[in-house]
């Protein structure tokens, strides 16, 4: 499981404290100082919010079209089947699914190998004599 992201929404969640333990906040608009609890309710906790729903977003689509990849690998006949399924698979436990997916759509099921299968061959029709 890849945890950068996770890393990074701890990261952005925790500035308000860390600002915190700096000292007391003032508001010199309305010239009063601010409890704990009114500076993590400024504005990097939105922005941390934000953030974190947006990965989390990115994360779950980017795990949707993995599934949908290895689908594709499962449905297609070709010799190298075994190996992209084997990559695809094996790349979630090294946190690369998202780049081992991008990596089979460009390069497998765009150019459609092994999905299609050959046409009949259709021999011209005979010359009349």
């Amino acid at each position: 499981m890849n945890l950068i992201p996770y890393a990074l929404f701890a990261a952005f969640a925790l500035l308000p404290a860390a600002a915190q333990a700096r000292g007391p906040f003032f508001d010199y608009a309305a010239g009063r100082q601010l409890t704990p609890d009114m500076a993590l309710s400024g504005p990097m906790f939105p922005l941390a919010y934000g953030f974190f729903v947006l990965m989390s977003l990115t994360m779950l689509a980017f795990a949707i079209f993995w599934i949908l990849m290895i689908i594709d690998a499962w449905k297609r006949d070709w010799r190298d089947r075994t190996l992209w399924l084997l990559v695809l698979v094996f790349s979630v436990f090294v946190g690369l699914h998202w780049l081992s997916a991008l990596l089979y759509y460009f390069l497998v099921k765009r150019k459609d190998i092994g999905g299609r299968k050959p046409a009949a061959k259709v021999s011209p029709p005979a010359p009349k004599a």
